[in-house]
């Protein structure tokens, strides 16, 4: 488990949109977390919770943010009850 991978699932969820797709589409929690460790994202919620916020912080710090950063900040990618980002979240609590 790790940080690294935590941030390299991140990264991918924020650039490939097809990966992105396949993983909004899966229906439980269960099937969800098996196919990310197959994948190779093995990380606790601790491990994500410090990635995705390094990696916000260093967002903000950019001057401008892609049009594709803006769709994500504003909901525009979604999973039924909230973002990607939530489900996975709640995944590894």
């Amino acid at each position: 488990m790790s940080v690294k991978s935590a941030k390299s699932l991140y990264l991918r969820l924020v650039t490939d949109i097809d990966f992105l797709m396949l993983i909004s589409q899966i229906s439980s929690k269960e099937e969800c977390k098996r196919i990310l460790q197959e994948l190779g994202y093995d990380f606790t919620w601790e491990e994500w919770e410090i990635a995705t916020t390094k990696l916000q912080i260093a967002n903000s710090e950019d001057d401008e943010l892609t049009e594709e950063q803006l769709r994500w900040v504003s909901g525009g990618i979604t999973r039924r009850s909230g973002t990607i980002f939530k489900f996975i979240e709640d995944l590894m609590r």
